[in-house]
């Protein structure tokens, strides 16, 4: 019994020496979300350190908001030059090498162009329609625009655009705008995040929190709850306003003319079943920021325009957030609280801690059969309705090389 207890822990043990990588890429049912995809980019063309900006930064998972601001007020006074300006401030090893292969110090192409493409073809479905499963993606940037275009096909479906996403994303002045296909993040993640977002890992303990009102380009191949239609920012010194519409296709089993279920496989083999409902959504975001505290409130509203079997959930909803993040002494608390057809959800916690012993805890509440078409907050599951609860998430750095999660 001794030695089987010792085996565990040793070879837990070796896999947190070895853990250096956020997901695993299963060949076989593979979908690049959006964190791969832009840490893909920066693998090609590394993010200049020097020159990035605060929100460019938030989107790295290894770094959290404090060390951000810390990267800042160092770059201040002089370029940071070598690993050990990140060491200084509080960062460690692990961190430092899964850096390595998207930052840099020096200065990088102004013009960027990128073409993947991928295609397999899947032995158990020769005698099918298709047995090739087939992605493209195609990408041109400067420090202004980013233009895209990206077509997704899994086996068994003819249609080699059977999925696509395409966008055109700009910065003039104080206005970034993305137009075409994109996503929104928002607050905490109760009304708007990635479906493909972290969740409770051992990782969750230094992992970023969302940054508040962030509007970006779809570029991942999951073929649901993309927005599609035009999304803007304009910054106006202490305050940031946001508006969105979106009127986006979206495949569903239905029955007596009534939404059954979402497809959430993004296989369509039959035409019937593939975009059967249309989804209007329209809205605006106005936030605050001020000596640390950040604060906001959203509202939007969203129409499908058939029905649900199910008659507990509403086609048409008004939906209402307010969240808040004070970050002043290196501690950041935050919180987001929704409210739609009278019902209340709500998510919340503290993060404190740092170097060697960091610490996340987290309460959350969503109720049953809330509304949860685009949101992704710090939950158990994908549909995050109907779980309440709390989350202690804690990393040790006991010994140089041995990290504990």
């Amino acid at each position: 019994m001794v030695f089987k207890l010792f085996s565990i822990l040793l070879v837990f043990l070796l896999t947190q020496l070895n853990a250096q990588t956020f997901w695993a890429q299963d060949e076989e049912s593979y979908y690049a979300d959006e964190l791969q995809e832009y840490l893909m980019e920066l693998e090609e063309s590394p993010l200049n350190l020097n020159k990035a900006t605060p929100e460019e930064l938030y989107k790295l998972p290894w770094f959290s908001r404090e060390e951000v601001k810390k990267i800042v007020q160092i770059r201040e006074n002089k370029d940071i030059e070598s690993w050990n300006a990140l060491r200084k401030i509080g960062m460690d090893e692990f961190e430092i090498e899964e850096l390595k292969k998207y930052i840099t110090f020096e200065d990088v192409k102004k013009y960027k162009f990128s073409h993947r493409t991928r295609i397999e073809l899947k032995e158990n479905n020769l005698d099918k329609k298709s047995c090739a499963k087939f992605y493209q993606r195609t990408q041109v940037s400067t420090q202004d625009f980013r233009f895209g275009f990206l077509i997704q096909k899994d086996p068994q479906e003819s249609d080699i655009f059977d999925f696509y996403s395409y966008y055109l994303e700009f910065f003039k002045n104080n206005t970034h705008a993305v137009i075409g296909k994109y996503r929104l993040n928002w607050g905490q993640g109760l009304i708007f995040a990635s479906k493909l977002g972290f969740s409770k890992t051992a990782q969750t303990s230094y992992t970023k929190l969302y940054h508040t009102n962030f509007i970006a380009p779809y570029t991942s191949s999951y073929e649901i709850w993309d927005l599609q239609g035009v999304a803007s920012e304009i910054n106006l010194d202490k305050f940031k306003i946001t508006t969105f519409v979106s009127y986006s296709p979206l495949s569903a089993s239905i029955y007596d003319d009534k939404i059954v279920s979402f497809n959430t496989t993004g296989i369509h083999l039959d035409p019937e079943n593939k975009n059967n409902v249309k989804e209007k959504l329209f809205g605006m975001a106005a936030n605050y920021y001020n000596d640390g505290i950040e604060f906001g409130i959203a509202a939007f509203y969203d129409e499908f325009d058939k029905k649900f079997a199910d008659p507990t959930l509403n086609s048409k909803y008004n939906m209402i957030s307010a969240s808040v993040l004070y970050d002043k002494y290196h501690f950041p608390v935050f919180a987001e609280i929704a409210s739609a057809k009278k019902k209340v959800a709500a998510v919340g916690g503290i993060r404190f801690g740092h170097d060697n012993f960091k610490n996340l805890l987290v309460a959350r509440y969503y109720p049953k059969n809330f509304p949860t078409w685009h949101g992704n907050p710090f939950s158990n599951q994908s549909n995050f309705d109907n779980e309440q609860g709390l989350y202690y998430g804690l990393k040790l750095l006991p010994a140089p090389k041995l990290k504990l999660n």
